[in-house]
């Protein structure tokens, strides 16, 4: 089992200044469960927690030099929610690569960095959540929820849960 020290993410700011620099971090899986579709119904099981991941800000204003056909096209650049209560939300391009696959032209994706009180306190993709240097916790993308699944077959539901540590 991989384990990496978990370390406070330390980002204070004001919500006009704050803003995490360009990163990546490696997320390793240590734990997984959820349930598979047997039989009609949903039974518990254990997976194996194998995934290792690439997580990297995309550097927007770098991107937006780059030629239409070679930008990310899941990508906005970054926008700002101040909710007046000590709340910022930022929304900005991540790239989530499994290790050694490579990037292409829709890899990127919209997350969401939550503060409070002008500290990091996660960065929401959507089905993972993780601190740069910090814990992670990614679930299925997809859970089929109809009572009668086409040829009776559901994708597994997985939560894992790991830590993540920058590697630049």
């Amino acid at each position: 089992m991989c384990c990496f020290c978990i370390l406070a993410e330390n980002v204070f700011a004001d919500s006009t200044t704050a803003s995490i620099p360009i990163f990546s971090s490696l997320c390793v899986e240590e734990q997984a469960t959820g349930f598979n579709w047997i039989s009609n119904s949903w039974k518990p099981a254990n997976f194996k927690a194998s995934d290792k991941l690439i997580v990297r800000k995309v550097d927007m204003q770098a991107e937006l030099r780059l030629s239409a056909s070679q930008q990310q096209q899941r990508c906005k650049s970054e926008q700002r929610f101040d909710t007046g209560q000590n709340d910022l939300y930022i929304s900005a391009c991540y790239l989530i690569l499994k290790l050694g696959s490579v990037a292409h032209q829709y890899s990127g994706e919209m997350c969401a960095e939550y503060f409070k009180n002008g500290i990091l306190q996660e960065i929401d993709c959507g089905n993972m959540k993780f601190l740069p240097d910090g814990p992670y916790v990614k679930q299925s993308k997809f859970a089929d929820i109809s009572p009668t699944p086409r040829n009776g077959y559901k994708d597994s539901l997985v939560v894992a849960v790991g830590s993540c540590a920058r590697i630049n």
